[in-house]
């Protein structure tokens, strides 16, 4: 069986060639969900085993992930899940512009599809 995460990171690795997070540590893997989803929930983040090794709690009571390799831990808009798949672009970097299928319209609904599914709290 395959959870319904893992099967967009295969779906997006298959259209891009490249897989979607591609970090080699826990918290270069974090700073890849951040860049491209945004942070998670605080309640998320409160009840992970591994939250002090890989979060810190602000003033305001937001944890924020700890900072890997001087980058900034903040949502990276080249790295948006439009850009990743080439909604605008006719696939990732142009590559199957004008082909049957490839219309920017179906790509706003593998879009749709894949943000539904990489969803940090599909309950709600």
């Amino acid at each position: 069986a395959i959870d319904v995460w893992s099967l967009a990171c295969i779906l997006v690795e298959m259209h891009t060639g490249l897989p979607l997070f591609d970090g080699k540590s826990e918290a270069e893997q974090l700073l890849k969900f951040h860049q491209v989803l945004g942070a998670p929930p605080n309640a998320m983040v409160e009840s992970a085993p591994k939250r002090q090794k890989l979060y810190q709690m602000t003033a305001n009571k937001q944890w924020v992930l700890l900072q890997c390799k001087g980058q900034p831990p903040q949502q990276n808009p080249n790295m948006s899940l439009e850009k990743i798949l080439g909604v605008h672009s006719g696939g990732p970097n142009g590559k199957r512009q004008g082909q049957p299928g490839h219309t920017e319209q179906d790509y706003l609904y593998f879009l749709d599809l894949i943000k539904k599914m990489l969803n940090y709290n599909p309950k709600h």
